[in-house]
């Protein structure tokens, strides 16, 4: 029984590392031209959105951050998706990072709505909202009617815009059954006025731009027949980017196993993540939290720029510094990161604290409730470069998790984390269980000297009543 399965997995690997791809990823990303119909609409798509996230300074000293995403997602029919059932939103967040505050603005419809959206140009508009312009200049005008804020701005490209994973698959990134295209434009600069409740200061910073146009939906898209030709399209995608990814891996080693950490959290879902530094460097990273998967190395994509060339990286190791229980819905998200990186002879390193409070969107799944949260921050990093190695600043971005969550399921998490010379040898083993409303730690060290220490604590949902008895079972408090 074990020779098939071993016969079938060496077919599998073959299949992966010899199926051809656009080029060989040994370097600078090539170059690929956007056009104006890139930038205006693909109508009917599965899922389309634009998004503009800005980060600004205040005549007055204030830091603000604001974003803006015109969105919608149409419903698939027999073989197509539909041009009349679907719905639409427009959403402005809005972040004072001196108070750690936000504002929230979400309006929804049924497609079209008041949603208007053309090809070939970027001219949206959703209520009295508007976002227009061509590489490398917009104007975009964000009315919050709800909290009495407007802002008015231009954004000026300051990097030249990047499809993403363009030498793995040419752009078109499989998701699902089917695949999608996304562009963005990673740091631009800012200018404009913002109104506050009637006060009105001008404004200036840095900001991030992208457009998505997927042909699948986030949450059904295997839910859907495909006939043999978009099958094997599909296949090849996902063959493609898989032998982009497993070469990194085998040319670099994989950049850290020293931590591993599994959560009921992560079942599906993403985080993503923007930074832009004052170097005029700027990275964008996105991670797939799939099988349960948090710490350690990571299925996904950072892409680095320094104004000028792009790098994609896909051999990636992310530790979660510092996660927040949500408790409402007995989950945890990831708020601050490191990241590490690899491909050659450049190493990126990176940590990214998120300083506000979260907003939060949910929508039914399913067994599942899809909630997408975000929230602003800082950040520094280095880049090296052979041998040589350069800081990058204090940066500033977002920080924008996806979370699938179990209705039926109660928070169960796992964590492995290696200790290794100079620090000695040894392992700690972490594990929340919030059936049994417990937190335990073991440390174990074998060198220099062997010796165990536990820990037991109440975990976030343990009801107060229990305390007491937990207090007497395990000794905590």
């Amino acid at each position: 029984m074990n020779k098939p399965i071993t016969v079938l997995c060496c077919f599998l690997l073959l299949a992966v590392l010899f199926t051809p791809t656009s080029r060989a990823d040994d370097g600078v990303v090539s170059p690929q031209h956007q056009t104006p119909a890139d930038e205006g609409d693909h109508f009917p798509m599965g899922i389309e959105w634009w998004w503009l996230y800005t980060t600004l300074t205040l005549e007055d000293g204030r830091q603000w951050d604001m974003c803006i995403m015109f969105f919608y997602q149409m419903n698939w029919s027999t073989d197509h998706w539909s041009d009349t059932d679907g719905f639409s939103y427009i959403r402005i967040e809005s972040w004072d990072r001196h108070t750690g505050g936000y504002y929230d603005y979400l309006r929804s419809d049924h497609h079209p709505g008041p949603f208007h959206h053309e090809k070939n140009y970027v001219n949206l508009s959703y209520y009295n909202s508007t976002f227009q312009g061509l590489f490398p200049y917009y104007t975009v005008l964000f009315k919050d009617e709800v909290n009495n804020i407007t802002m008015s701005i231009f954004f000026n490209a300051s990097a030249p815009a990047h499809f993403i994973a363009q030498d793995a698959v040419n752009g078109s990134v499989p998701c699902g059954s089917g695949y999608f295209r996304y562009w963005l434009m990673p740091l631009g600069t800012i200018t404009g006025r913002l109104t506050e409740h009637n006060q009105t200061v001008n404004v200036s910073g840095i900001g991030y731009m992208e457009h998505m146009y997927a042909d699948a939906h986030l949450y059904d898209t295997f839910f859907r027949w495909l006939g043999v030709e978009n099958v094997a399209k599909v296949s090849s995608l996902y063959m493609g980017l898989s032998k982009w990814m497993f070469t990194q891996y085998l040319q670099n080693g994989f950049i850290d196993w020293t931590a591993y950490h599994t959560s009921t959290d992560s079942i599906v879902g993403y985080d993503w993540i923007w930074i832009g530094f004052p170097s005029g460097w700027s990275m964008i990273l996105y991670r797939v939290t799939a099988l349960a998967t948090d710490d350690g190395p990571s299925i996904g994509l950072l892409i680095v720029t320094d104004g000028t060339s792009y790098w994609e990286f896909a051999d990636i190791t992310t530790r979660i510094l510092r996660d927040q229980y949500l408790g409402d819905r007995d989950v945890y998200l990831p708020m601050d990161f490191e990241i590490s990186a690899g491909k050659g002879s450049m190493k990126i390193h990176a940590f990214f604290r998120s300083t506000t409070e979260i907003t939060k969107m949910y929508f039914k799944a399913g067994p599942f409730e899809l909630g997408n949260f975000l929230v602003a921050g800082v950040a520094n990093g280095t880049v090296t470069q052979d041998g040589h190695t350069i800081s990058l600043g204090e940066g500033k971005g977002t920080n924008t998790p996806m979370r699938f969550i179990p209705r039926l399921i109660k928070h169960v998490s796992n964590d492995i984390d290696w200790i290794l010379p100079p620090q000695g040898l040894g392992v700690v083993l972490s594990e929340r269980n919030h059936y049994l409303y417990i937190e335990v730690t073991i440390k174990i060290m074998i060198l220099p000297v062997f010796d165990v220490e536990y820990t037991v604590r109440p975990s976030p949902n343990c009801p107060q009543f229990l305390r007491s008895v937990l207090a007497r079972i395990y000794g905590i408090h």
